[in-house]
C-alpha cells in the first residue's frame, strides 16, 4: 500500500479542524477511514476527497475553467498616426472597463509611417479577442 495514512491529529491540522471533530465525521460514516489497532488511520486519498481537493475533481474542475487563449495580429492601412492611434486608444479604453472573466490579455500596437500602416496584437481569451475584432471591424467602417 503506497497510499499516506494520516492520523486522526494529521487530517484535523489539514481540515482545520479539532481531532473531536473528525473522529465525529469517521463516526457518521463521513470521512473513510480505517481502524488499525486501536487508532484510527485516514488514507490521503479519502481526506481529500472528503475535503473537496482531489485531483480527479481538480482535473475536473480546471478543465471547466480553462480557458482558450489565442493571439491575433491585425494590419491596418490607416491614412495617418492620428487614425492609428485612435484604434490603439479604442482597444485601451475597452482593456481599461474589460470583464475580468477574460482573465490575462495583451494588448500592443506599431504603427509604421512610412507604409501607412498600424499593427494591433491581441493576446488573451478568444473570446476577448473576438469582441476586440468585432470592435476594431465597427471602427472601421
Amino acid at each position: 500500500m503506497n497510499e499516506k495514512l494520516l492520523t486522526v491529529d494529521q487530517a484535523a491540522i489539514k481540515l482545520s479542524v479539532h481531532p473531536k471533530t473528525v473522529r465525529q465525521y469517521i463516526k457518521n460514516n463521513q470521512l473513510k477511514a480505517q481502524k488499525i489497532g486501536k487508532l484510527w488511520r485516514i488514507q490521503e486519498k479519502d481526506l481529500n476527497r472528503f475535503s473537496g481537493n482531489t485531483s480527479e475533481e481538480k482535473a475536473g474542475k480546471k478543465g471547466e475553467r480553462e480557458k482558450i487563449t489565442g493571439t491575433s495580429v491585425i494590419d491596418i492601412f490607416v491614412q495617418d498616426k492620428e487614425e492609428a492611434m485612435r484604434y490603439a486608444n479604442s482597444i485601451i479604453a475597452v482593456l481599461n472597463s474589460k470583464d475580468p472573466c477574460y482573465g490575462e490579455v495583451r494588448f500592443d500596437h506599431i504603427y509604421y509611417p512610412e507604409e501607412n500602416k498600424t499593427k494591433l496584437i491581441l493576446w488573451g481569451d478568444i473570446a476577448f479577442i473576438g469582441n476586440m475584432l468585432l470592435l476594431i471591424t465597427k471602427i472601421s467602417i
